[in-house]
C-alpha cells in the first residue's frame, strides 16, 4: 500500500524500507476572540487532537496554537515560528501533520505564477482587515498579518527531505481542504 510503513523502495539491488522516524503535529484553531465567527473551531481542537493521537502521534509531539485562552495565541509570528519548528529537523521517515481551522482568503497574486492570478492566505488571530467600501476585495494590501500559500509551501513542503511525509488538513470559513505529500 503506497505511503504505508510497509511500502518498500527499490534502490539498486537492495530493497529498502522507510525508516520509522518521528511524528510531529501542529494544530491551529482560531475563533477570532471577541467575534461570533467560527464557534466550532475550539471544539474541533479536541476532536482533531484525539484523532491525531489515534494515528500514533504522542501528545508531547503535538503543538497547539489556539485563541481559546489555554494555549499559545496563533498570531502571525507564532504561526511562522511553529511551522518552522514543526519541520526543523526533518529526516527521511519522519511524518508531519498540520491542521488549520480559521479564515482563509484570496488576494491578487503579485508574481504571476498562479493560473487564477490569486494567492491563497490564512489569517492569523492578529490579522487586520483594512478593507474600505469601494476598494478591490482581492487587494494584496487588504490583510495584514496573513500567511501566503507560497510561504506555507516553502516551509512545509519544499523544506522536507525525500522520504518524509506531510498531511495537511484545513477547515476554512468557506471550504475544507486535505493535502497529502
Amino acid at each position: 500500500m503506497p505511503g504505508s510503513p510497509e511500502t518498500q523502495f527499490r534502490h539498486g539491488t537492495a530493497t529498502l524500507r522507510p525508516a520509522e522516524g518521528v511524528k510531529r503535529a501542529l494544530l491551529i484553531t482560531i475563533r477570532y476572540s471577541g467575534t461570533r465567527l467560527l464557534p466550532w473551531s475550539h471544539t474541533h481542537l479536541s476532536t482533531i487532537k484525539d484523532l491525531t493521537m489515534k494515528y500514533g502521534y504522542a501528545e508531547a509531539d503535538i503543538h497547539v496554537l489556539s485563541d481559546d485562552g489555554n494555549h499559545t495565541e496563533p498570531t502571525h509570528d507564532n504561526i511562522i515560528d511553529a511551522l518552522n519548528n514543526l519541520v526543523k529537523y526533518a529526516k527521511p521517515g519522519d511524518r508531519f501533520f498540520f491542521y488549520y481551522c480559521g479564515h482563509g482568503r484570496q488576494i491578487h497574486n503579485k508574481n504571476g505564477r498562479e493560473t487564477d492570478r490569486k494567492d491563497e492566505v490564512i489569517l492569523a488571530s492578529d490579522y487586520i482587515d483594512t478593507y474600505q467600501d469601494g476598494e478591490d476585495l482581492y487587494s494584496v494590501k487588504r490583510y495584514q498579518n496573513h500567511i501566503l500559500d507560497d510561504v506555507l509551501n516553502n516551509i512545509l513542503v519544499k523544506s522536507l527531505p525525500v522520504g518524509s511525509q506531510l498531511v495537511v488538513g484545513c477547515n476554512f470559513t468557506v471550504s475544507s481542504m486535505l493535502m497529502v505529500r
